[in-house]
């Protein structure tokens, strides 16, 4: 079955399949592309929140297709993907899962850093605070200078958030 509109997620009425998994690999594949093609600071910028949103959006979808049919309680309603430790600390509580044991401690680390990154480019216009080296422990940069980004390093990030959110969704699934 296709869907005709890409970035919403829905639930078919006739199969009851999410299509998030669907969403998810196609806007990956969207800025994995849009990083390739320009690697400049604002084309950079502009894909670390993308991708932030996109594993935030589909983390909320993959929690929610568990209640399907049901009441969804207040408390994993407002789980967000945009705090990693938060998000681990919260979906270990209601689901016995932790989502950091899906990747290697060095992804996470690389994946809990580049979260923090949307963070900053999202609120600080890419200026680099002391929350920023406080949460990351980051000292190769200061406060005041602009955040850096590399093509490569978010190319990998991007791999390493797909692995992430597609264990997570097979891992509630079971």
């Amino acid at each position: 079955m296709t869907y005709s509109i890409t970035g919403v997620t829905v639930i078919c009425p006739n199969c009851v399949i999410h299509n998030s998994r669907q969403v998810l690999l196609e806007q990956i594949e969207k800025i994995k592309s849009s990083v390739k093609a320009n690697d400049d600071w604002d084309n950079l910028s502009d894909a670390t929140p993308k991708l932030v949103s996109l594993i935030d959006g589909y983390g909320r979808a993959a929690i929610r297709v568990q209640y399907f049919a049901g009441i969804i309680p207040a408390r994993v309603k407002s789980i967000s993907f945009l705090n990693l430790a938060g998000a681990n600390k919260n979906i270990e509580k209601e689901f016995q899962i932790r989502i950091k044991d899906f990747v290697q401690p060095n992804e996470w680390s690389l994946l809990f850093k580049y979260f923090q990154r949307r963070h900053v480019v999202a609120h600080s216009l890419g200026v680099i605070d002391q929350d920023y080296i406080n949460n990351t422990g980051d000292t190769s940069i200061r406060v005041g200078q602009i955040i850096p980004l590399d093509v490569n390093e978010i190319l990998n990030v991007i791999d390493i958030s797909k692995k992430l959110a597609l264990s997570l969704n097979s891992h509630l699934a079971s």
